[in-house]
């Protein structure tokens, strides 16, 4: 490298990158927003204002972003690199010493940079910020009959009232408490249970308490498994943090060793929790592997071609986690494994790349 120095080659392609990242990163952004904004449009009136839905539409847009995340950064790469390879400054850069993995390392580390930043907005800001505008729209279509605390989500149901800490999925809750009250506003009774789960059109709870108060005094009964309905919808459901994207890792990790300790399935959010380690690692090498790709088979390829051979590479890569996982954990895989196969199958494809040095036809 005696015309390429290792600084003035990491800059370089740090800057190209960089740049065609932000255009990049703007385009899509901007489309799925308008995308997001039509969708929810319909969803405006009454209690639930412009505002709220402009904040929902922010929320989902950045989530969105950082799930493709991966793929918008294979497009930046094609783009930027692709535009190397044009002036054949990629040729230039190899007839002056650089090899593929220094090429691969210059782009690797402005790459490491922008994903520190992807796990900020993705795991400090995203979460938090979709489950708060989920929150403020599940409480203005409810006209008032729902609302969320620091403590837990209470609902108002016929001449009672019932609590739940946080709803586990779409059919479970945990920690569920009902204050029945008689035709007096007084209290009648109060039920809890450890955790509640809808199926058969009825919710059923499971380790219930039972307190009724009487002119006697207050009478106690335990139930191991009761049905009885407490009138939480879906809807309600949702002002807790309900789904795993509205989780951070660390809430994820709770919501897991929770369900292991009371013998519930786990498999779902192990698979989400695994999916986001490995998605910096995943985003990492989709973008080294189009070095290897331009200087190789890909060379004298048109940039459309490129990028639509960029852009299926990326996309069936990224499907293929939400297809592979299924099939592997059917086969008894470990979790870990069927998490990161989509990493294994982009990692073994980038060294057979790297060692061959003239891409897929020597592999």
């Amino acid at each position: 490298m005696s015309l390429w120095t290792r600084s003035t080659l990491d800059r370089y392609i740090g800057t190209q990158f960089l740049s065609t990242m932000l255009f990049v990163s703007l385009v899509f952004i901007t489309v799925i927003g308008l995308i997001q904004f039509l969708t929810e449009a319909s969803s405006i009136g009454g209690h639930y204002k412009l505002s709220h839905a402009f904040f929902l539409v922010i929320s989902q847009m950045l989530a969105i972003f950082y799930e493709m995340s991966p793929v918008i950064c294979m497009l930046a790469a094609i783009l930027a690199m692709g535009h190397l390879a044009s002036q054949n400054e990629l040729i230039v850069m190899q007839t002056s010493g650089a090899s593929i993995l220094d090429l691969i390392k210059s782009l690797t580390k402005t790459m490491i940079l922008f994903v520190l930043f992807l796990l900020l907005i993705g795991e400090a800001i995203v979460p938090d910020m979709q489950f708060r505008a989920e929150k403020i729209k599940a409480e203005k279509l409810s006209d008032g009959q729902a609302v969320t605390t620091q403590e837990g989500t209470w609902v108002h149901h016929k001449n009672g009232f019932v609590h739940f800490a946080k709803a586990l999925s779409n059919i479970e809750i945990q920690d569920m408490i009902y204050y029945e009250l008689n035709d007096d506003l007084q209290l009648q009774s109060v039920r809890y249970a450890d955790h509640a789960k809808y199926y058969d059109h009825t919710w059923h709870l499971f380790d219930v308490s039972t307190s009724i108060l009487t002119e006697n005094g207050v009478e106690a009964h335990f139930d191991s498994y009761l049905p009885f309905d407490i009138g939480v919808s879906i809807r309600a459901m949702k002002l807790s943090r309900l789904d795993p994207e509205q989780q951070n890792l660390a809430q994820l990790h709770k919501v897991i060793r929770y369900r292991r300790g009371h013998d519930m399935e786990t498999q779902s959010y192990e698979l989400s929790f695994w999916k986001r380690i490995f998605q910096p690692i995943e985003t990492l090498l989709l973008a080294a592997l189009i070095i290897p790709l331009l200087i190789g088979p890909m060379r004298d390829s048109s940039m459309g071609k490129r990028l639509l051979t960029g852009l299926s590479f990326g996309l069936l890569f990224f499907y293929s986690g939400h297809f592979l996982a299924p099939v592997a954990l059917s086969l008894s895989l470990p979790v870990l494994l069927a998490s990161g196969l989509p990493v294994l199958m982009i990692g073994g494809i980038l060294y057979c790349l790297v060692r061959s040095n003239r891409g897929f036809y020597t592999c």
